[in-house]
């Protein structure tokens, strides 16, 4: 079955800028449709008290989601 897209929910980020232990589950499953969908939508609303994620947070979700 192919699907249009997989929705991940965030969820914030440790304080050392890592994703929380559920973030990372939730990114081990939808990394599970590579090959199987067109698009992975990542949800965040984001804060106005912390600077957006950058680095190594960005590299785990290439990694995770894009790699093929």
């Amino acid at each position: 079955m192919e699907y249009d897209a997989v929705i991940v929910p965030g969820g914030g980020l440790t304080k050392d800028g890592q994703p929380n232990s559920f973030v990372e589950a939730r990114l081990d499953s939808a990394a599970q449709f590579k090959g199987k969908c067109k698009y992975f939508i990542l949800l965040s609303r984001g804060t106005p008290h912390k600077p957006p994620p950058t680095g190594t947070y960005l590299k785990i979700l290439h990694w995770k989601l894009l790699k093929v």
